[in-house]
């Protein structure tokens, strides 16, 4: 009763702490906004961060009795309690989750936790929900869909892969789509049209440019199938410590202070295809994919312009207006006093002597100012154009065809068609049209210029139409 802290406080009762700090864990119990709960399963988690002498952690509980980690959501199976020994901000992991979660893509339950052990301060950690059913069910995901946490660049079904759920099936989902999206396949694009969640995969990788993610070609994200739905693929995001211009490097590895923004090709737009490669030389093959075709380049680019406009803000705004750098200072308003305990007990020993401010400071001064720079001006509309102009306020679509009354008498088949008449792209994320239809478009829903986009009422009915569109 005597902390006094803005943090929510996670108290933490283990009866051996050296136990609980080893791969194989021990239990414990918890008590947390106002909930105790019992027989919490423990155990560190992570490669290389095995090694830290602040480690991070996992806590799995029991069925029927999940934690419930943010009072305005769904409850949680498993989290993660991640260690900030690599991050001298404190705040990459959460700073990524809310730019996810604004832009409207799939993200996880982040915060900012301040951690009792046996009522002795432990430290500040931050904690993040696990990819689970839990995790799909609060993102709206059908927890039946086949979730696959990825270790390789898209080069294979079964190497380096974890299958998280459909687990009496086999991999062959996943083989015939990367097998779809391979260079082999002349027709890779139609390919993705027809089997890739567009707008989901348009708005992960915008958001994920704008927080300049270097170590997402080949793990730190999920690949999921809406298996008995749609049918259609889409990324999800995962493990964000490596953003705002933190990097892997061949030389300093994970631990280093060097601050990426506008190093291509590791800061591109188009990073992650064969042109844009990570500084070992991978590169992912969905992504090449999706770059290599204009029409779902330009939709990426349409896309990113927008998330920029919305959290990013130009050079020319004036900074105490910009939203990244308010929300920066609210979390050290929020962290500074408790983040002095965890300094004062963990501190660091690699790299540069930076405290608290010094490492919130990396990101505004030496990651924020010169990314901006590189997206609105390096890579945009007056360099090359690749990142567009800002949409323009007012602009409007048109309908095109339609079939309210297919001639095959299945009124699954039905579709309406907008077009966009100009010669820009159009970013419809959460616009919506009502009428005899109702719906709203998901965040990423990008018309290319002088092109359309299909209002489908059931898409595995429209794409088998006898008469086209299909």
């Amino acid at each position: 009763p005597l902390i006094s802290t803005p943090l929510n406080v996670f108290y933490w009762f283990v009866e051996d702490p050296l136990a609980a700090g080893t791969v194989t864990g021990s239990f414990c119990s918890l008590s947390y906004g106002g909930e105790f709960y019992d027989n919490v399963a423990v155990r560190t988690r992570g490669g290389a961060s095995l090694l830290w002498p602040k480690p991070n952690y996992k806590f799995d509980f029991h069925s029927g009795y999940h934690f419930r980690l943010d009072p305005d959501e769904k409850r949680v199976e498993e989290f993660n309690l991640n260690s900030t020994y690599s991050d001298k901000s404190y705040i990459r992991r959460n700073l990524a989750w809310e730019t996810y979660a604004s832009a409207g893509a799939n993200y996880c339950l982040s915060l900012p936790l301040r951690v009792q052990q046996n009522n002795d301060f432990h430290s500040v950690a931050i904690a993040v929900e696990q990819m689970d059913e839990d995790y799909l069910k609060r993102n709206d995901l059908d927890k039946d869909g086949a979730l696959y946490k990825m270790f390789n660049p898209g080069t294979s079904s079964v190497i380096d892969v974890e299958k998280k759920t459909r687990l009496h099936e086999d991999h062959s989902d996943l083989q015939a789509f990367l097998v779809g999206v391979a260079i082999a396949n002349p027709g890779r694009t139609d390919y993705l049209f027809d089997n890739a969640d567009l707008p989901a995969m348009v708005n992960y990788l915008a958001v994920t440019s704008l927080i300049h993610d270097n170590d997402h070609l080949s793990k730190n994200h999920y690949l999921y199938r809406d298996s008995d739905g749609d049918g259609e693929w889409r990324f999800l995001p995962w493990d964000k410590d490596l953003t705002f211009g933190r990097n892997y490097t061949l030389t300093g590895l994970v631990l280093n202070d060097e601050i990426w923004a506008d190093i291509d090709p590791f800061g591109h737009p188009l990073y992650g295809d064969r042109d844009h490669r990570k500084v070992d030389n991978v590169w992912n093959i969905i992504i090449d994919a999706i770059y290599e075709s204009p029409r779902l380049q330009e939709m990426v680019m349409r896309r990113l312009r927008t998330v920029m406009d919305d959290q990013l803000q130009s050079p020319w705004n004036p900074k105490k207006e910009n939203i990244m750098e308010q929300r920066i200072a609210e979390l050290h308003a929020d962290m500074a006093s408790d983040v002095a305990l965890d300094f004062a007990k963990w501190g660091t020993d690699w790299g540069l002597p930076l405290d608290f401010l010094g490492g919130l400071n990396q990101i505004l001064d030496e990651f924020l100012v010169p990314r901006r720079d590189h997206l609105y001006v390096t890579h945009g509309p007056t360099s090359g154009g690749l990142i567009p102009i800002a949409q323009a306020d007012g602009i409007t679509v048109t309908f095109g065809n339609s079939d309210p009354d297919p001639v095959s008498g299945n009124p699954l088949e039905e579709y309406l068609e907008l077009s966009n008449p100009h010669s820009t792209s159009v970013d419809l994320s959460n616009w919506s049209i009502d009428g005899d239809i109702t719906m709203t478009f998901p965040a990423g829903t990008v018309i290319p210029a002088s092109d359309s986009v299909y209002l489908c009422r059931d898409l595995p009915s429209f794409r088998s139409r006898a008469i086209g569109p299909a």
